[in-house]
């Protein structure tokens, strides 16, 4: 039959719910969240209380800034990141804010990282 369909109210809150876990594994504001992402404070309120829900681009600036893929913030019983140690944390931070010269010396980095 297929998997069940998700509507407005049921996706709103697993929406929000996927973000507020994430929230607090990052040991993030909602205001931390929303500087990240460039996304209104107003709307991150309202995504995190499920009042509203949010669009595709609202949606890929957050997953982006919690650096994980827009679709991990709306499936149901996904396990996001439970323990991101202090220094992943960190990293993941410098990564997601650095401007874009700094995120090209990040990436060079990795991949001569990579090829050790």
């Amino acid at each position: 039959m297929g998997s069940p369909v998700l509507k407005g109210e049921k996706i709103r809150a697993l929406l929000a719910r996927n973000i507020n876990a994430m929230l607090e594994t990052l040991q993030w504001s909602e205001n931390e969240l929303a500087r990240r992402s460039n996304v209104s404070q107003k709307q991150v309120n309202n995504i995190c209380a499920a009042r509203t829900g949010c669009g595709i681009d609202a949606r890929d600036a957050i997953a982006t800034a919690m650096a994980v893929q827009p679709w991990q913030l709306i499936v149901t019983g996904l396990h996001l990141h439970t323990e991101v140690p202090t220094r992943m944390s960190r990293l993941l931070s410098l990564c997601t804010t650095a401007s874009r010269e700094d995120a090209t010396k990040i990436e060079t980095l990795l991949k001569d990282h990579a090829r050790k």
